[in-house]
């Protein structure tokens, strides 16, 4: 049976939204907790429950729950592994300057002009990792 209106779809999947968000803050607020394993049963069941799709659910929703299924583990792998973030917060803003810097640029027209910028960006990366740009090059 599929939803009547726009809005009731609109509504379905923002109901959802929610509940995956407020599985999401809870996993920031387990992950702190003591007895990570209760936490993780606990939030797999509700991840399980929110990845069960429904026939009135969009095509792209219902494919989104079925990769969410899917990789249920990867989800709350911060519960099993403690040094693991629950997000990749970190990971996607040390990468913001390449992915602007590629997008100004518009890429690489050819494969050796992409190598150079590569090993360019990476040495900068290091230098602003290390210190300075004369710093690390005195240390070499």
């Amino acid at each position: 049976m599929r939803p009547k209106t726009q809005q009731e779809t609109r509504t379905r999947c923002t109901r959802s939204y929610h509940s995956f968000a407020a599985i999401y803050a809870d996993l920031a607020v387990a992950s702190s907790l003591p007895d990570l394993a209760s936490q993780y049963n606990i939030l797999h069941q509700r991840l399980n429950v929110f990845a069960c799709t429904d026939t009135r659910d969009p095509a792209k929703f219902a494919r989104i729950k079925t990769q969410v299924r899917q990789r249920l583990a990867n989800y709350l792998a911060c519960l099993k592994y403690p040094n693991a973030a629950s997000n990749n917060d970190a990971a996607e803003r040390s990468l913001r300057r390449l992915v602007l810097k590629r997008k100004i640029s518009f890429g690489s027209l050819c494969e050796r002009t992409a190598e150079t910028t590569a090993i360019l960006l990476s040495m900068l990366l290091s230098c602003k990792q290390r210190g300075t740009l004369r710093d690390y090059l005195a240390g070499m």
